[in-house]
């Protein structure tokens, strides 16, 4: 019987990229200079950006540990002889295309049904094709796109285009 030789995950791979890019951008705004007495400060985004990536990065590293290899193989082959939806470059370039029309679309509907609409689309294009729930996708996109909005609004006294909505 022959032993198959484990590869690493390729969300290994990614883990790690994100904890390096992680530490160099924490690394990076380190010589920040606040100008704010009070408040956020010009570092708050990059120090964020950095610990969301650092989040993503372990959980990638736990998660790739934990997985079993033969198990991820197996479905890996079950993923792409049976799914019809948007796989590799098709569905890299389907995600371009939808954040060209969303920037477009920006000004004239507005930052809240725009980001609603692109988060919806984004979803469609990498869901497959059976387990699509339009109405879970829905309110999934629509609630951050609000958040967001009263976040940077009311919070960080930030105007968004308001377009249709405004």
């Amino acid at each position: 019987m022959r032993v198959a030789k484990r590869l690493p995950s390729p969300d290994r791979y990614t883990g790690i990229f994100f904890l390096t890019i992680s530490a160099l951008l924490f690394w990076a705004c380190m010589n920040i200079k606040e100008f704010a007495a009070i408040g956020v400060g010009s570092a708050f985004v990059p120090r964020l950006t950095a610990g969301l990536l650092l989040v993503v990065g372990l959980a990638l590293l736990i998660d790739s540990w934990r997985q079993p290899r033969a198990a991820e193989a197996e479905t890996t082959e079950s993923q792409q002889t049976t799914s019809s939806g948007l796989v590799g470059l098709p569905a890299v370039a389907a995600s371009v295309i939808s954040m060209v029309i969303y920037m477009a679309l920006l000004d004239p509907l507005g930052f809240l049904p725009a980001s609603a609409l692109y988060g919806f689309a984004q979803m469609l294009i990498l869901a497959k094709d059976a387990k699509r729930a339009y109405l879970k996708f829905a309110l999934i996109a629509a609630l951050p796109a609000a958040c967001f909005y009263y976040l940077f609004v009311n919070l960080f006294d930030i105007s968004l285009p308001a377009g249709i909505l405004g």
